[in-house]
């Protein structure tokens, strides 16, 4: 297993979650009432999202596991196969 493709992926989900860490300070007020702001955050967060789903793709190719029934699903294939959870990664 390549661990820098995991390697990257985390590292992106690190600037990700810092940009959003930055936009905390915002008030729910400020955040409703700024459309961009909305928007950066919906970003931010489907990135990170996608960072974590692509790190669980990886996993499941390289260990062999059986790919999951839609890809919303990777999170629990790794589950069952008790990665998650249990401290082995």
């Amino acid at each position: 297993m390549d661990t820098r493709v995991i390697a990257i992926r985390l590292q992106k989900l690190d600037d990700y979650v810092k940009h959003l860490r930055a936009l905390q300070q915002a008030s729910l007020d400020e955040y409703v009432a700024d459309e961009n702001v909305q928007a950066i955050v919906e970003r931010r967060l489907q990135l990170s999202i996608q960072a974590c789903m692509d790190i669980a793709t990886y996993l499941i190719a390289q260990l062999g596991f059986s790919a999951p029934d839609a890809p919303e699903n990777v999170f629990a294939v790794l589950g069952g196969e008790g990665v998650l959870g249990n401290g082995r990664f």
